[in-house]
C-alpha cells in the first residue's frame, strides 16, 4: 500500500532530468551551479545524479539517458529545483505538525512549541543553504549601487546624513552610522556598565522605532528602575535603601512617559525566540513609519555573559553561559 506524503507533491522529475542532461552536455555548467547543486535537489533521479557528479568532478565523461532533453535555461531550472526542495522541507514540517495536532495525547502547548521548532528548523536549513553560497562581486554591484543612490537621494531630500536608528550618542552614531541591520555586541567585564549603556541606547532608539528589551538576568522592574534613575539623576541604590528623592522620580516618570510607551520588556527563557518576541510585542504604529523611512527592521544589541569565555572553557559550560540557542544572549531588540 502506497503511503501518501505531502512532500511528494513538490517534485519535478522532468526538470531534474533536463538539468542533469544540461550538465552532461556542458560540464562547465556544473561548476557554475555548484553552489546550489545538492543531492536534495534530485529526489527522483538520485541514481543518475550521484555518478554524474562524481564523473564531472573527476573530469570524466558523464552519462545520462539519451532521451533526456537538456534544459533551455539550466540556471532557471536549478532555481526551480531549489524552490521545490524548500517546499518539501515545509511540507515535511507540516506533516509532523498535523500528526501531533490529531494526536489527542499531545497537549496543545506542546503542539505550539512544535510549530515554533519546525519553523525554526526550516528557517535554519534555508539560511545554511544561503550561507555557504558564493556571491560574486559582479552580481552584488547593482544592489550596492542602488543602495548608494537611494541614500544619496535621501540625504539630498532631508539635508542630513543618512543614519540608522540613533543611539543617542553623537560620537557613536558618527562611528557606526547609527544602528543598522545586524547584530551589535556589547562586551566587557562585570560592572563596566554594559546594561546601563544598552538601556540608554534602547531609550534613545524609541524616538524612531518601538523597542523590545529582552532580559535573561534582570527583572523587568529593575531595568525600568535603571532607566528612570538615569532620567531623574538618582542613584538606584538610594531607591533600594529608601533614600530616593520621590519628587525627582515622579517628575522624571511623567516626563519619561513618551519613551516608556514605546519601550517593552520581556523576560527571556529557553523557549524565547525572535518570532515569539515579535508576536508578544504585537503591532505597533511606529513599525510602518520605520519601514517607510528605511530604518532597520530588527537591530539587536547583545551582551555576553559576565564570565569571559576562553578557548579552553568546556563545551558544556559554553552552552550554559551562552544559552539559549546561540553564541550570544539576545538582550536588546529594536525596530521590528
Amino acid at each position: 500500500m502506497h503511503t501518501y506524503h505531502l512532500q511528494d507533491e513538490f517534485t519535478d522529475c522532468s526538470a531534474e532530468q533536463s538539468l542533469l542532461a544540461s550538465l552532461a552536455a556542458a560540464p562547465a555548467r556544473y561548476w557554475e551551479l555548484l553552489d546550489v547543486l545538492t543531492p536534495d535537489l534530485f529526489p527522483t533521479t538520485q541514481a543518475t545524479w550521484q555518478p554524474l557528479a562524481q564523473a564531472l568532478e573527476a573530469a570524466q565523461a558523464p552519462r545520462v539517458p539519451a532521451e533526456w532533453p537538456p534544459a533551455p535555461d539550466p540556471h532557471a531550472t536549478a532555481q526551480r529545483l531549489v524552490d521545490l526542495h524548500q517546499r518539501r522541507l515545509l511540507a515535511a514540517a507540516q506533516e509532523r505538525l498535523a500528526q501531533a495536532l490529531f494526536d489527542a495525547t499531545v497537549p496543545a502547548a506542546e503542539i505550539a512549541t512544535l510549530l515554533e521548532e519546525e519553523a525554526l528548523r526550516v528557517q535554519t536549513a534555508l539560511r545554511s543553504a544561503e550561507a555557504g553560497r558564493l556571491q560574486w562581486a559582479s552580481a552584488l554591484l547593482p544592489q550596492v549601487l542602488a543602495d548608494a543612490e537611494a541614500r544619496r537621494l535621501q540625504r539630498e531630500a532631508t539635508g542630513s546624513a543618512v543614519l540608522g536608528v540613533p543611539t543617542g550618542l553623537a560620537q557613536l552614531d558618527s562611528l557606526l552610522g547609527g544602528l543598522n541591520d545586524g547584530l551589535h555586541l556589547l562586551a566587557g567585564p562585570p560592572g563596566m556598565g554594559k546594561t546601563t549603556l544598552a538601556l540608554q541606547i534602547a531609550a534613545a532608539a524609541t524616538k524612531e522605532v518601538p523597542v523590545v528589551v529582552v532580559t535573561f538576568e534582570h527583572a523587568p522592574e529593575n531595568l525600568t528602575l535603571k532607566l528612570l534613575c538615569v532620567r531623574a539623576g538618582v542613584n538606584p541604590r538610594d531607591v533600594q535603601r529608601g533614600y530616593a528623592d520621590l519628587a525627582k522620580l515622579r517628575s522624571a516618570a511623567e516626563a519619561w512617559q513618551p519613551v516608556a510607551q514605546r519601550l517593552a520588556v520581556v523576560e527571556g527563557s529557553s523557549q524565547l525566540t525572535v518570532a515569539l518576541d515579535a508576536a508578544a510585542a504585537g503591532p505597533q504604529p511606529g513599525r510602518a513609519r520605520a519601514r517607510q523611512a528605511g530604518l532597520p527592521r530588527c537591530t539587536i544589541v547583545a551582551r555576553f555573559s559576565a564570565e569571559r569565555i576562553s578557548a579552553d572553557t568546556p563545551s558544556h559550560d559554553r552552552r550554559e553561559k551562552y544559552s539559549p540557542g546561540s553564541a550570544v544572549r539576545p538582550t536588546y531588540r529594536c525596530g521590528d
